[in-house]
């Protein structure tokens, strides 16, 4: 899957098919484009959302966008427009950082700043993307540019929480 379909599918209704036999019916909240682990928003109502459900690529059997004829066998509210599900899952998300401010040369000190500092850190498998510029350690954790501390992917929440702390030091100094 690329990452334009992946993009396309922000906010869509879907059903997911789990390997034990259960069906998830939400909106796609978000999608690991490294490990295409999904994150399902399922809806209590209208206006409400009722959890948030972590799904990992290797648990999933099938899964299918829901189109409108078939709403009456699902939640009505995952029929809503996009722009009423995106706003409603804007809500959840922490206030951004000031680093989408940033003008390309100071986004490219910042990467430059923050690659010095994982090697003073002795991280290895460090590389660059080239397509995206993001910073890739290990093949499962990555900085995207503007390389602030909204801007890290990692589909592991150990390895998430644990990268966090060691870089906890840079977000703080830059």
């Amino acid at each position: 899957m690329d990452t334009i379909k992946i993009t396309e599918l922000i906010t869509m209704p879907i059903e997911i098919l789990l390997e034990n036999g259960i069906s998830i019916v939400g909106n796609v909240f978000s999608i690991d484009p490294e490990t295409l682990n999904f994150i399902i928003a399922t809806f209590k109502n209208e206006t409400t959302i009722e959890s948030i459900e972590f799904i990992p690529k290797m648990t999933i059997i099938d899964y299918k966008i829901i189109n409108n004829h078939d709403m009456l066998k699902y939640p009505a509210a995952c029929f809503r427009n996009k722009e009423f599900v995106s706003k409603l899952f804007d809500k959840l998300l922490p206030e951004g950082s000031n680093t989408k401010n940033l003008c390309g040369e100071n986004v490219e000190n910042r990467q430059k700043a923050l690659l010095e500092f994982l090697k003073t850190k002795k991280i290895q498998q460090v590389t660059v993307e080239q397509e995206t510029q993001a910073i890739i350690i290990a093949k499962n954790f990555r900085v995207n540019s503007p390389y602030g501390i909204d801007d890290i992917v990692c589909s592991m929440p150990h390895i998430l929480k644990r990268m966090k702390i060691v870089l906890e030091p840079f977000f703080e100094s830059h």
